[in-house]
């Protein structure tokens, strides 16, 4: 359980770059599961939000010795909504990572 609370803490430094990159950007960085046994799998999501269209290349991990990469794959979503008047866009582009 440390090992991947460290792991999401350095993600979240390594990611805080993006913060400048755009008016409003916000990154999360989280797993889909809280406890693990030996040999189980997570997933780990990297999602970058933003209010403005901003070119997002994948992220660099840091050191993931005694995890094995099983699988990686991105997605993109875009929403739009109109309230009072007003016209607003968010596009996020998040990438997973299957672990053991």
């Amino acid at each position: 359980m440390i090992k991947i609370g460290r792991m999401c803490a350095a993600l979240f430094l390594a990611l805080s770059t993006f913060a400048g990159a755009a008016e409003k950007v916000d990154v999360l960085a989280g797993v889909d599961r809280n406890e693990m046994a030996l040999g189980d799998t997570f997933t780990l999501t990297i999602s970058v939000t933003s209010d403005s269209s901003v070119a997002v290349n994948e992220p660099r991990l840091p050191d993931l010795s005694g995890f094995e990469l099983i699988n990686s794959w991105s997605s993109s979503e875009s929403r739009s909504t109109f309230s009072n008047g007003t016209f607003q866009v968010s596009q996020t582009k998040s990438f997973n990572y299957m672990l053991a």
